[in-house]
């Protein structure tokens, strides 16, 4: 396969070009935005190991959004007559790539939720012009910063029932969810962290994601059954909030009821 050395800022290709490639990006990461009347919105944030541009290119339907390079990257390009045999030929891969595509889906069905829960709420559809991020994410974000986050995030489990589990954070989104059986993940998981837990089950296969948006850092509850509790606000779909934005120093995180033993330590410095 072809690999491109990519610098920050670099094009990879634009909203409305043809679709003839997609890629993996091996190093790096890459921003994925769409052009709106207030200017560029980022929709995502892209790393190692993620498959981007497929949907144009199978469908044979002219780009839906930008690729940039948000910082020196490398990535693999995949030709159209390379693509099925590329993600089949390794279960890894394959697995991977699955996992990406069902949260993709996810996030897109909880953004319409929300914003159609929302909608409902007003005197008439259309009424107020929220872009489902700021759905997501109340508002409150403005602008991407095109700076890397200085701050640390540590995650550290403060259940004594529990294993230990203690990480520093580096990528972005941070996915969390459960351990689907007994030493392995679901592969349509796509989690970065998997708790063990039991019957009744208080975690979710996919249960919240920490994020970062414009240097600040959010906890997101990604459709979890029992919801995720954040510094003592709970976030799930019938709370109609799906997102707590952390503050700095200790954050304390409850995945699941009040009384979840799975409790996490999040500090921000």
């Amino acid at each position: 396969m072809e690999q491109r050395v990519l610098q920050p800022g670099e094009v990879i290709f634009r909203e409305g070009e043809e679709s003839e490639e997609a890629y993996r990006i091996l190093a790096g990461k890459v921003q994925i935005s769409i052009d709106t009347k207030a200017g560029p919105r980022v929709l995502s944030q892209l790393y190692s190991g993620e498959i981007f541009g497929e949907m144009g290119m199978v469908d044979d339907q002219p780009r839906s959004a930008t690729a940039i390079a948000s910082k020196q990257s490398v990535i693999e390009v995949i030709t159209m007559d390379k693509f099925i045999e590329y993600i089949l030929s390794d279960a890894d891969r394959l697995s991977a790539y699955l996992g990406t595509v069902f949260e993709r889906l996810r996030v897109s069905d909880l953004k319409l939720q929300m914003a159609l829960r929302q909608e409902a709420e007003t005197e008439y559809i259309g009424r107020h012009d929220h872009s489902l991020d700021d759905v997501f994410f109340g508002g409150t974000i403005e602008k991407e910063e095109e700076e890397e986050p200085h701050r640390k995030v540590r995650l550290v489990s403060t259940s004594p029932s529990s294993e230990p589990i203690e990480a520093v954070l580096e990528k972005f989104p941070f996915r969390i969810g459960r351990l689907d059986v007994i030493g392995e993940s679901s592969p349509f998981g796509n989690n970065d962290l998997s708790v063990p837990d039991g019957e009744p089950y208080q975690i979710s296969r996919n249960h919240c994601s920490i994020e970062e948006h414009s240097g600040r850092y959010f906890v997101r509850d990604r459709g979890s059954t029992l919801g995720t509790v954040v510094n003592g606000n709970r976030l799930s779909k019938k709370h109609k909030n799906l997102s707590e934005e952390l503050v700095p120093g200790e954050n304390t995180i409850v995945l699941g009821r009040d009384d979840s033993p799975h409790t996490f330590s999040v500090t921000v410095a």
